[in-house]
């Protein structure tokens, strides 16, 4: 068993005294060193994001795992108990949403410092977070999807108003300057956003939260399993005590469950619920390479968008580029003649064939429309993946003297055949001078618009202080990469469909030509 960091150690033993316990109800162990230790143990993953939880024994699918009592909930009744002051300003600002309670919570307990009853908690907070909220307005432009880009400036327009709204509370209570700065409040909403109690979103669960945080970062890194429990038979399937926790009322404590069977010294994870990649990083900061629940919603034809036998969020692109059921659906429907849809419509809606002409022409439509869809846009995925190689770079231990030569040939215009791009980066050499123009466009953007105005005076050679912005950038490249990828693979799969169709329409002519042949065929099938 692995050895605890000092501070994790004693954010364990705090944990125990508010009564956190890991053993079933009824079941006592030693709570003198630690929460943990009878179901669950803290581990290092060095490979999968940091720390995680592994099964001490082996543990049944559905049996509980992990119990926080009420009084370890920072919530609003944990507020109006233990923070007078707060709750008197609050009887003035009855307005204010829970989100903005728990923000102007968060930050009083973190000015106390080592007088807050969470301070053991506050410890392990991270210092920055990846969410849509922190993204600055070049990190939204960079995610390039029109619709991704309005989501993340209206989180981020969101969170700027509810900063200012709550900035009468924030006064009321005399916070400190630097607790009431909208960088401040960023970082509070992020935690209280990230780490909310699933089924209670008043309630801020920090105890086991820090948990949370290091599973679903270890989470982006295991697909294999995420994929197994997170489809239509994972998260949607499972009864009440297979769910990764909530508030039970009749035990008075937040209770997570073991979603599948583990045996002693396996990783537990927890499952997300069905989150397209765009949605995990709108609430959790990363995105999943092949995620089964990811989707692109299709531009479809004004008179197809409007029938009613489909709705249309279910009018989609799935993760591996093929047509949604409703989808295929909709485009067979609407591609069969007019005067014939109310005779055949019933074998579009129950997902059979038309015709073969009919599926050529639903899928010459569709393939057309990912071709025009990923030709706007103004990178390719091979220079999306030059962008992320570039950043990795800038990421790594020594990258921060890369990261300064790579900004200073930017910023001078450094000639192709003399920028540091070209000897350390094998796919620089095979773009176009236009191509490669347009990567490092993004590089300069991203100085000017970005480094220049947000980190005036940054000291560049502390990668502590480089890094959060250039994991963001990565993240809005690593997103629309995937983008472009569905409807790289819906391309492929169209062209695939395409050429069995051709296929079957030349067998049916030599059908056709040969009616001895044909009529053999037909006695064959009976």
């Amino acid at each position: 068993m692995a050895s605890s960091p000092p501070d994790t150690q004693e954010f364990l033993r705090w944990a125990a005294t508010l009564g956190v316990s890991d053993a079933p109800l009824g079941v006592s162990h030693d709570k003198l060193q630690s929460c943990l230790g009878y179901s669950l143990f803290v581990s290092d993953f060095q490979d999968a994001g940091g720390r995680g939880l592994v099964a001490a024994r082996d543990l049944q699918k559905g049996e509980l795992i992990l119990r926080i009592p009420k009084s370890a909930l920072m919530s609003r009744e944990s507020l109006m108990k233990d923070n007078g002051e707060l709750a008197k300003a609050l009887e003035r600002h009855p307005n204010l949403s829970s989100i903005q309670v728990l923000v102007v919570y968060l930050l009083t307990e973190v000015e106390k410092g080592k007088d807050s009853l969470w301070y053991p908690y506050l410890l392990q907070l991270p210092r920055n977070y990846y969410t849509l909220a922190s993204f600055t307005d070049f990190q939204a432009q960079a995610l390039q999807v029109e619709d991704a880009v309005k989501v993340a400036q209206r989180v981020i327009v969101g969170v700027h108003q509810e900063w200012e709204e709550s900035q009468v509370l924030m006064h009321a209570v005399g916070l400190k300057r630097r607790f009431t700065n909208f960088k401040s409040w960023l970082w509070a909403f992020a935690t209280d956003f990230f780490y909310q109690g699933k089924h209670c979103s008043s309630t801020f669960v920090p105890v086991h939260c820090e948990k949370e945080y290091i599973l679903k970062r270890n989470l982006s890194l295991n697909q294999d399993r995420i994929k197994e429990v997170s489809d239509s038979s994972g998260c949607n399937g499972l009864n009440k005590r297979l769910t990764d926790g909530g508030f039970e009322a009749e035990v008075g404590a937040y209770c997570l469950y073991a979603r599948e069977r583990y045996m002693q010294g396996e990783q537990v994870l927890l499952c997300y619920g069905q989150y397209t990649n765009l949605e995990l990083l709108e609430h959790y900061g990363f995105i999943l390479n092949d995620n089964p629940n990811d989707k692109i919603y299709i531009d479809l034809d004004d008179d197809m968008s409007t029938v009613k036998q489909w709705e249309r969020n279910h009018l989609y692109l799935q993760w591996d580029g093929k047509p949604s059921f409703s989808l295929l659906a909709a485009l067979r429907y609407h591609t069969a003649p007019p005067n014939l849809r109310k005779a055949i419509g019933h074998l579009a809606f129950s997902g059979l064939q038309i015709s073969v002409e009919n599926d050529t022409i639903v899928n010459k439509w569709l393939l057309e429309r990912c071709e025009n869809l990923i030709t706007k846009l103004p990178t390719t995925i091979e220079e999306d993946e030059l962008l992320q190689e570039i950043i990795n770079r800038c990421l790594d231990a020594d990258g921060n003297q890369f990261l300064l030569e790579l900004l200073q040939d930017v910023e001078m215009g450094k000639r192709d055949d003399n920028c540091i791009l070209l000897d350390t980066f094998p796919k620089w050499s095979r773009l176009c001078s236009k191509r490669r123009n347009i990567v490092t466009s993004e590089i300069r953007t991203f100085y000017k618009l970005h480094w220049l105005q947000t980190h005036k005076g940054m000291d560049l050679s502390h990668k502590s202080e480089a890094s959060p912005a250039l994991d963001r950038w990565k993240l809005a490249i690593q997103w629309r990469l995937r983008y472009k990828t569905i409807l790289h693979r819906c391309i492929l799969h169209c062209n695939d469909q395409l050429e069995h169709l051709c296929t079957a329409a030349d067998s049916g002519k030599q059908d056709q030509a040969n009616p001895t042949k044909r009529c053999g065929k037909l006695r064959s099938r009976r």
